[in-house]
């Protein structure tokens, strides 16, 4: 739970930054499958990081989307039964519905940001209001 924490005391800038730093030397295609492109590359500035965690979450949005919200559900879930949960507890939950299908992509970090965003907002869930 110590990185989880870690994870969502961060800004979803800083967590691209990380997802970009995890990612350097690779490429990611929109079926989530990583493919190595330079090995021991030079790690990336700061800024190239988050510019690239950026377009990695961005070419992964429409897998994450239909895998989390569409088969799973995320929206009557999270109202029916994670509507008390801590972040930290929804972190857990949703590398858990990602790791399925995403083999190679830090899922701790995919899904601190979903979370750090809201996942009703990333999934366009209805106003429970």
């Amino acid at each position: 739970m110590i990185q989880i924490d870690d994870f969502l005391n961060r800004s979803v800038d800083d967590l691209y930054t990380e997802l970009g730093f995890e990612l350097a030397g690779t490429e990611v295609g929109e079926d989530g499958a990583v493919r190595r492109t330079s090995a021991g590359a030079i790690p990336p500035s700061p800024k190239k990081a988050r510019e690239n965690g950026i377009a990695i979450f961005q070419t992964l949005n429409l897998k994450i989307n239909r895998t989390l919200c569409e088969e799973w559900d995320a929206c009557a879930k999270i109202q029916n039964d994670f509507s008390n949960a801590d972040p930290r507890q929804l972190v857990v939950v949703v590398s858990d519905v990602l790791s399925a299908v995403f083999l190679g992509i830090p899922v701790v970090i995919i899904s601190a940001i979903v979370v750090k965003i809201g996942i009703h907002k990333f999934c366009d869930c209805p106003s429970t209001s």
